[in-house]
This record gives structure tokens, C-alpha cells and sequence, in this order.
């Protein structure tokens, strides 16, 4: 009898061991399908290694070959060994770690690009050889590498889901195809390693049409591909039936507290799916109601100046999209400028660094050098505490908010914490995003095309943020060398002197190097650049156009924009205007 009670009992347990087994099995068969894909890369960077010099056209489609290799491999490498994922694919400029104070020089793909296309460069040929090498050493290195074995169905939804994102906001930009324009079949290349993923579990009919549907969006050319169209009817959709997948199957998000994009976020553009609080460097102190409220005081207050009568608010005033209007701010004595236009400071707590020139790591340390700045506000953190806790409602406001006296530190986080709560990310960009179609006109949509194509706008200024922070891991912040003149006539230009990060840290590299601004507000933040040199949106277009610094004829050696120009029309020009000017989200009572 007790034997046929065990036999019942595991009886009536079967219909659960399947679920497990199958999910085992499933990650078992992803691990193993990956392994074969990191073969087929391994073969293709031999036969691009081998194919140099002596045959040019045989090259190129090597290489071609090669990088749609890498990308169905993308979704996880790059989620999972980025310093590899960054020498094989990353940027073609030499890059500055601002914290260590160590330059990057740029390897891999993109710069095998930049020799080979649009013709074959003789005067690289040895340095196309070494790359090759370096590049085929790297994808014998990443098969090598243990992290997959270490990998649970968790992590690979989760690679899937910012890849997804990647797709969205790089793959279809021309990011990292900046030369050859091959972008749309490696984003489509990069789908198919997420459809290893997809194939593997039986997802719903919804998911496999939109999945169809999105991989044939991507056939198409890269100059009329229509960038509106694919994220709002293809992608998204995709995206979102794969959340409804997810949780379905029964897997959870990935637990990680420490990034700044929302590990169950599956659409980037959807609300509330930024985790500001991130980069405070004092997270035991969170933004209350009553540690805004007490900010936003303290941002008006005079008293935080030293000679009493300047207040943060004077140059980031709240009616101009906090900021002020003017080229550069004035000094605090009235007798001449600060070195840079102020930005604003909407969405300010969305990036990782601070300043125009990179310097400051959280608004805590950019507040603190404000008030010390002899030009700006010449105060003193000891001396305003010590007037702030003369003041009877300060002492009751610091009470209620920290439960202690008033202290130095408190006055920089409760501003910090004002200015985490200024994010809107409700524009009318936003909502067509989010499912509305008829958020944007016709012009509009034609201009969203273009920012995110042939302008190459999305290039720096990621979506859906618009600012220098790299989705969608956004850890990095971008700075670029655009050749900025002094004065706004491009046909008689002169450079503007302002070496910008270029003073922080010394590389030449750096020279004339300013971080990437948001684009949020754009049309209410006006003169633009960081020495406010152009008045109106038209003109900085005018700039872009025509190649930047160095298209204007400009000695920049270091510009990181692309000197071409871009060739836009009248009508072009126009529509890229209205698109961003659809980027506002200043609530009408502050505009």
C-alpha cells in the first residue's frame, strides 16, 4: 500500500515537472544555440582577418559579413561583457574616462569601417591588419569567457528586453554604421539572435505577427525608412507583447537596483521608467514631498549667495525653462559674463554628468561648486547654514524634512532633491510614443524621421531622452567636438576659444569637447551651444548642415561630428524644426 501512495502521489506531481524541465531545457538549448552563433562569428572574423589586402571588394563584403555575425550575438554580449562588446563595436574616436583620467583608443568594427569604406585607405593598410587581428583575437576570447554558463532564463529576458531597445534608439540611427549606412540589416541581424531566444518558448500568436512584421519593416532602404512607422507599429507592439510573454511564462524581472532604467520596462518610452535617484550619492536621503518643497525654497533664496542678493532661480528662472535667456549669465557683480550659457535644468537629474564641460558626477557636487564659484554665487555652505539656522522656518522646514538642525550637507541634498522632481517626459513626442497617432502632424512625423536618420541627430542626442546618456545600459555620458564658432556667420567663422572638458582633463582629444545637452524644451531654452552663439533653431540646423566646425572650413582636427554635410533641403530643415520643437513638455503655467 505505501508504494502505491508514492506512486500517486508522484502521479498527480507530473503535470508540474514538465514547467520545470522545460524551462531547464530551455536555457540549456539558448546556452548551446549561442554557442553555435559565437562559432559562426569566430569563423566570419577569420575569414575578414584573412581577406586583407590584397582583395578590396572581397573585403568589404567580408566585413559586412563579420558584423551581422557580431550583432545576432549583441543582445548578449552586451548585456553581459560590455568592456568585450565595447572593443569590438565601439565608438571610432578615442574616448576619455573623466574620472580616471584615461583615454580609450578606439578598436574593433567601426574603425575597420572607417579604413575600408567608402574606399579603401593605402595609407592605413597596417593599422587595418592589426584591428583585424585584434578583432578575431577578441571573438576566440568572448567564446572562451565563463559568464554563460552563469546565465538563468532571468538574465537571457532581460538581454532580450535592451535589445530591443538598442534596436530602437541605436540600431535604426546609423550609430554604429556610421560610414557604410548598413544599419537596418544589423538591426534586423540583431532581432534574429533575439529570435533564438523567442523561438525557444511558445509565445503567442500576437507575438510571432508583430515579430513578422518587424523583421520586415527592417528590409527596407535606410533613407526612406520610415523610423515613425517601425517604433510605434512594429516595435512597440513587439515589445509589449513580449511583456505580456514574460509574465505569462511566469518570469520575473531581473531584480537590480542599481540601474537607472527600470529592470521591467520594457518600452523606454512608456512613463516612469527612470530611476533618477540612482546617481545620488546620499540615497539614505530619498526625495520627499517635504525635501523638494524645502529646495525649491532654497532655490530662491538669496541668502545662499555671498553678497545676498543672487539665488539659483536668478539665472535658471522657472518661466524660461530655467534658464535665462542670455548667451552666457551674467557675473554676480553685474560687470561682465560666466564662460557658458545656462542650461536648463528640466530633466536635469536624466544624465549622469553635470556641467557643459562633464566635471561633476552628481547635482550634490555641482550645487556645492555654484555656491563657491567667485562669478556665480560666491557663498559659502558654512556661512549660508549658519544664516539658515538663524531663520525660524528654516530651522521648523529642516526639522520636519531630516529630524536634526540645519547642516551642510542636508541644504545640497534638499536641493538636489527640487531638482530630481523637475522631469517631464510628457511631451507631445511622448504620447505619440506611448500609442497616440495623432500626437504629431505629417511635418512632424517627417521631422522625427530625419532626426533619427539622415540628420543623424539620434546619433548624440539618444532617444528618448535626447541627452548624451548611452541607452540602453545608460551609464555613459557623451561629449563631442563640434567646432563651434565664436560668432554666428558661418561663412566667416572663427573658432570659440572655450576648450571646454578639454580643461578638466588634458588630452588634446578633449579640446573644445562639451557634453551632448537634452533637447527637451528646446524651443523655450534659446540662445543654444554653450556660448550661446546662435539665436534661433534654424541656425543651429544651418550648422549641422554643413558639417560643423570643420565644414565651415575650421581648423578642428579632433571634431567628433561628421564634417560631410548632410545635404537637407529647405523643406528638410523645416520639418526637423517642428519635430523638435515637439519635445516640449513645460507645463503651460510655466512656459
Amino acid at each position: 500500500m505505501p508504494r502505491l501512495w508514492i506512486c500517486l502521489l508522484l502521479i498527480i506531481a507530473l503535470p508540474t515537472l514538465p514547467s520545470w524541465r522545460s524551462e531547464r531545457t530551455q536555457a540549456d538549448d539558448l546556452k548551446e544555440r549561442f554557442r553555435e552563433r559565437l562559432a559562426e562569428f569566430n569563423r566570419a572574423t577569420e575569414r575578414l582577418e584573412r581577406s586583407y589586402p590584397l582583395d578590396t571588394l572581397n573585403s568589404r563584403e567580408s566585413f559586412l559579413k563579420a558584423r551581422l555575425a557580431y550583432k545576432r550575438i549583441e543582445w548578449l554580449v552586451e548585456g553581459y561583457d560590455p568592456i568585450m562588446a565595447r572593443q569590438m563595436n565601439g565608438p571610432p574616436v578615442e574616448e576619455v574616462e573623466m574620472e580616471d583620467q584615461l583615454l580609450i583608443e578606439p578598436t574593433g568594427f567601426q574603425v575597420i569601417e572607417e579604413i575600408i569604406f567608402p574606399r579603401l585607405d593605402t595609407t592605413r593598410l597596417d593599422e587595418l591588419q592589426q584591428e583585424c587581428e585584434e578583432l578575431q583575437a577578441n571573438a576566440r576570447l568572448v567564446a572562451k569567457h565563463p559568464w554563460l554558463n552563469e546565465l538563468q532564463t532571468v538574465h537571457f529576458w532581460d538581454a532580450l528586453r535592451l535589445e530591443l531597445a538598442r534596436i530602437g534608439t541605436l540600431g535604426i540611427t546609423g550609430y554604429d554604421s556610421p560610414v557604410v549606412h548598413y544599419s537596418l540589416p544589423e538591426a534586423l541581424a540583431s532581432l534574429e539572435g533575439c529570435e533564438d531566444l523567442i523561438n525557444a518558448y511558445e509565445v503567442s500568436a500576437e507575438t510571432e505577427a508583430y515579430l513578422k512584421k518587424t523583421k520586415a519593416a527592417l528590409k527596407g532602404d535606410f533613407d526612406t525608412f520610415d523610423r515613425a512607422e517601425f517604433l510605434t507599429q512594429c516595435l512597440r507592439p513587439l515589445c509589449q507583447s513580449l511583456q505580456k510573454d514574460q509574465q505569462r511564462f511566469g518570469i520575473p524581472a531581473l531584480r537590480d537596483n542599481g540601474r537607472f532604467l527600470a529592470t521591467d520596462a520594457w518600452w523606454i518610452f512608456d512613463k516612469d521608467v527612470f530611476q533618477p535617484e540612482l546617481y545620488s550619492p546620499q540615497p539614505e536621503w530619498p526625495a520627499t514631498e517635504g525635501r523638494i518643497a524645502l529646495g525649491e525654497k532654497l532655490f530662491k533664496e538669496p541668502l545662499l549667495s555671498g553678497n545676498g542678493q543672487r539665488s539659483c532661480a536668478t539665472c535658471h528662472q522657472p518661466e524660461q525653462a530655467f534658464t535665462d535667456g542670455l548667451p552666457k549669465s551674467q557675473t554676480l557683480d553685474h560687470q561682465g559674463t560666466v564662460a557658458r550659457n545656462a542650461p536648463t535644468l528640466w530633466n536635469v537629474a536624466l544624465q549622469a554628468t553635470l556641467f557643459q564641460d562633464a566635471r561633476s558626477a552628481s547635482l550634490e557636487m555641482q550645487i556645492a561648486d555654484v555656491m563657491k564659484n567667485p562669478l556665480e554665487m560666491n557663498g559659502s555652505l558654512s556661512i549660508a547654514v549658519s544664516k539658515l539656522s538663524q531663520n525660524k522656518s528654516y530651522k521648523e522646514a529642516f526639522r520636519k524634512a531630516y529630524g536634526s538642525e540645519v547642516k551642510s550637507d542636508q541644504v545640497m541634498n534638499a536641493l538636489a532633491a527640487y531638482l530630481r522632481s523637475l522631469i517631464r517626459l510628457d511631451s507631445r513626442f511622448d504620447q505619440f510614443m506611448r500609442g497616440n497617432a495623432h500626437a504629431l502632424t505629417a511635418e512632424e512625423k517627417r521631422g522625427l524621421n530625419l532626426f533619427a536618420g539622415k540628420a543623424k541627430c539620434a546619433t548624440c542626442h539618444f532617444m528618448p531622452l535626447t541627452n548624451s546618456m548611452l541607452p540602453p545600459s545608460y551609464e555613459h555620458s557623451d561629449v563631442e567636438v563640434l567646432g563651434v564658432p565664436a560668432q554666428a556667420d558661418l561663412d566667416h567663422p572663427t573658432l570659440d576659444s572655450d576648450w571646454g572638458a578639454g580643461k578638466i582633463a588634458n588630452f588634446s582629444v578633449l579640446r573644445y569637447a562639451f557634453k551632448t545637452p537634452t533637447l527637451r524644451n528646446v524651443e523655450h531654452t534659446a540662445p543654444y551651444m554653450h556660448n550661446g552663439v546662435f539665436k534661433t533653431l534654424e541656425e543651429v540646423v544651418e550648422f549641422y548642415d554643413r558639417g560643423g566646425g570643420q565644414g565651415i572650413g575650421l581648423d578642428v582636427p579632433n571634431q567628433t561630428l561628421p564634417p560631410e554635410p548632410l545635404g537637407l533641403t529647405v523643406q528638410e530643415k523645416a520639418d526637423l524644426v517642428l519635430f523638435m520643437k515637439t519635445l516640449t513638455d513645460v507645463p503651460d503655467s510655466q512656459k
